[in-house]
Formats: C-alpha cells, structure tokens, sequence
C-alpha cells in the first residue's frame, strides 16, 4: 500500500510539470541566446557591448595645405604605407594627438585617410581617393578614442588615433 501511495504522489507531482509562469519575469531560470538590446545612455547595459556614438563629428576637414606649419603629418607612401610625422613607414600606425592640434595627411596616389566610423563624435574622411593624389587638413577639436582609421582604397592601410585633452 505505501508503495502505490508513493507512486501516485510522484505521477501527481510530475503532472504538475514546471510552472514558472507565476514568477515575476527576474526570478525565471536565464536562457542562452543573444544579449538583449542596449539601455538608454547613461544607465546600465544588459549586455557588454558600447553604446553607440551618435555625436555630432568634432573633427573639421579642409582640402589642401593646413594654415601655417601642421601640428603633424601623415603621409600615405609607395608601399601601401603610412608615414606619421616623418617616421616609419608602416602599414598600420598608432597615432596619439592632442585636442586642437590638426594633422595635414598627403598622398600622391590613390589613397585617402577615413575613419573606420563613419559617423560619431570622433568621424573624418579626407576626401574621395583620388589618382592624381590629396592633401587635407584635418582639425581634431576633442579628446575622443582610440578610433580605427583606415585608407578605403588599400584594407591593409589601417591604424588607431587617440585624441588626448
């Protein structure tokens, strides 16, 4: 007898099965899948990725020659290189400014100096490439980054900018 008393009281509990529906939505067992959308700006994220920059760019362009002698150089050079301030030719440059200080980028060739962002606070683009070559001034007017920067020509042509307050 306390065998069938057993087994009907453990038919009965399994019919109940799992009923989480009556708790409140933070107590329910956590599902795999992707992380849910970013909060508002300012209040914590469900998940760990940034919150989107939609800032007005506070980098200004000009064509041609920065007035003056330029804070810096960069040049795009033979060899699918960059050359910052007269430096190393490399492929991939790490750049660190100051606020306010401009950089007057040069090529003779099919090149320009883009970031990777096209919009955001920390947003530029030289200008289209061009094969008779570009020059532009480019005006950094606040801290911000570090920001991928790239020639939209040659993908191995890459690197970082921080600006610096």
């Amino acid at each position: 007898m306390k065998n069938i008393i057993l087994l009907v009281s453990i038919l009965g509990l399994a019919a109940c099965g799992d009923n989480l529906n009556g708790l409140r939505p933070d107590a329910r067992e956590h599902q795999d899948g992707p992380p849910g959308p970013d909060a508002p700006p300012g209040q914590p994220d469900a998940d760990t990725t940034p919150d989107a920059d939609t800032g007005t760019s506070t980098v200004t362009v000009a064509a041609g020659a920065c007035p003056g002698t330029p804070d810096h150089t960069l040049a795009a050079v033979s060899g699918m290189a960059w050359q910052f301030d007269g430096g190393a030719s490399t492929q991939v440059q790490t750049i660190t400014i100051a606020a306010g200080e401009n950089i007057e980028f040069t090529t003779t060739g099919m090149h320009n100096f883009a970031s990777v962002l096209q919009t955001g606070s920390l947003s530029w683009r030289s200008g289209d490439p061009v094969s008779g070559g570009q020059t532009a001034c480019l005006t950094f007017t606040a801290a911000g980054g570090p920001a991928a920067f790239h020639c939209e020509v040659h993908a191995i042509m890459t690197g970082t900018l921080t600006v610096t307050p």
